[in-house]
């Protein structure tokens, strides 16, 4: 059987020219799967405890799965995963900020513990005291602080 006989293939029986159709690209698509991307990527940063890393991929994954919606009635699978992991990544991160500045003020023996320390590590590296260069030492300014924030 010779199938490129002209005859055969005018019939439209040529098995070589199948009239396949790739399937449509929805608009949003590349704008849903990065929301979710970055979504994940806000939670994975949260819970590294980075600070400004889950606002900005949390806030990008928000935005971008609502541009991917477009006219469309309902989101896409990857935007609602994109705006359900950015809205998570944004409330770890937050709960962590809160949690963190609270127990530092509840415990402010911490905070002049560790300005302390900078004290010390400041004029072992550059061999003079912060409160020489700043006219004074971090550890007087958190006392400082501690007091006022009491009264």
């Amino acid at each position: 059987m010779d199938f490129n006989n002209d005859n055969y293939s005018n019939q439209g029986h040529n098995p070589q020219r199948y009239s396949y159709r790739p399937p449509a690209r929805q608009p949003g698509n590349g704008l849903a799967s990065a929301a979710m991307f970055l979504g994940i990527t806000s939670i994975v940063t949260a819970i590294m405890m980075t600070i400004y890393f889950p606002f900005i991929f949390g806030s990008l994954a928000i935005l971008f799965a609502l541009l991917s919606k477009g006219r469309a009635a309902k989101f896409m699978k990857y935007a609602r995963t994109g705006i359900v992991c950015g809205i998570i990544g944004i409330t770890i991160n937050l709960t962590i900020l809160i949690s963190s500045f609270v127990f530092i003020m509840s415990n402010p023996e911490i905070l002049t513990q560790t300005a302390r320390r900078y004290d010390k590590m400041y004029e072992q590296v550059y061999g003079i005291s912060s409160e020489d260069i700043f006219g004074d030492s971090l550890e007087d300014i958190v006392d400082d602080f501690i007091t006022n924030y009491e009264n």
